[in-house]
């Protein structure tokens, strides 16, 4: 008995007392409150990299597309296609990028979607988290876009790229919110500052910009 009332002691000697326990908690919340943020932007990070591989696709799918017909890029919108099928860009490369049309909205899951857009699930015409330059607006209505063989410097000039997908916009940098739709400015800096661009000739970049910031000028470059 003797033997069991000193292990009990011992037990009660070795157990933590309040005061420690708070200490370990503190610590404990303290590691949290730092790591918190590093994983965010670790999760951000990975948004952004799901963002430019996709775009990466669409611009092998653009390449594939000119040189099935004869180094013209897609048009932004054919009047005479049918929704789903050859109406839009999306749809005229939906069979190079490998997306399936869905209805509202169009093109869910595929490679036309950004992680990081917080409007893509939304219900609406959307086809797309990105929106197309005003290099695909040439030829506007009809069938094929611009000859990319014209395109003498495809390495400067922006083609697709984070944003709202607006037929009548400016390249405007705007907050990209929840629920939030500009019919006059397209451009979404969804990565920290920065909206992801696709250049004609298939390369990728982060372009960092301020809210209000007119970037016009990379996507209009000398042709």
């Amino acid at each position: 008995m003797f033997k069991r009332k000193n292990a009990l002691k011992e037990c009660l000697s070795e157990a933590f007392t309040l005061t420690e326990l708070l200490v370990v908690m503190s610590v404990v919340s303290l590691l949290g409150s730092m790591l918190l943020p590093a994983l965010a932007k670790v999760r951000e990070k990975g948004r952004q990299i799901v963002c430019m591989n996709n775009l990466r696709n669409i611009g092998i799918g653009m390449r594939a597309y000119a040189t099935d017909n004869n180094e013209y890029f897609p048009t932004v919108f054919d009047a005479t296609g049918v929704f789903g099928k050859n109406r839009y860009w999306t749809d005229l490369l939906s069979s190079y990028v490998k997306a399936n049309y869905n209805t509202n909205p169009s093109y869910i899951g595929s490679v036309y979607d950004c992680p990081a857009d917080k409007c893509r699930n939304a219900a609406g015409n959307f086809a797309t988290s990105f929106v197309c330059a005003q290099i695909m607006y040439q030829n506007y209505g009809q069938q094929f876009g611009i000859n990319s063989a014209l395109i003498s410097n495809p390495g400067d000039v922006g083609v697709i790229a984070d944003g709202r997908w607006m037929m009548t916009s400016s390249d405007l940098m705007v907050a990209d919110v929840e629920g939030g739709v500009d019919t006059t400015k397209r451009l979404r800096p969804r990565h920290s500052g920065s909206a992801n661009v696709l250049f004609c000739d298939g390369h990728v970049e982060a372009r960092q910009a301020a809210i209000g910031t007119n970037l016009t000028s990379l996507f209009t470059a000398p042709k």
